[in-house]
């Protein structure tokens, strides 16, 4: 038996796997050789992913295209939890209220008293 058998992974899984871990050891080389140059400016190392995802973000304003769908999105993320709150809110000072008004809580139990 070969010691470059595996056998719990077929061809194309071992070929993906072989060429992960040769980017990573490429990717490792790349960090040390940028990160240890004497002669690179001062800062941080320039990731041109990253720039492209920054770059991105900013320029999404540009690709948007409003429609019903993002509408509905945006209504019922914004007012619909808002209006909710509202309503649950009256709703428990009203029947608080109501209470009060009509004698079911006396002066002394009551939360907010001016003593």
């Amino acid at each position: 038996m070969s010691a470059n058998k595996i056998y719990d992974v077929t061809a194309k899984q071992r070929e993906v796997i072989e060429w992960k871990a040769q980017r990573r050891i490429e990717l490792r080389e790349q960090y040390l050789r940028e990160r240890h140059n004497p002669n690179a400016p001062a800062g941080h190392l320039f990731d041109p992913a990253i720039q492209r995802h920054y770059t991105l973000k900013q320029s999404l304003e540009h690709l948007f295209k409003p429609n019903v769908k993002n509408f509905c999105a945006f209504v019922g993320f914004t007012f619909l939890p808002l209006g909710l709150l509202c309503w649950r809110v009256k709703k428990y000072r009203d029947a608080k209220e109501h209470k009060y008004r009509t004698g079911q809580v006396s002066y002394k139990d009551r939360d907010w008293k001016f003593v």
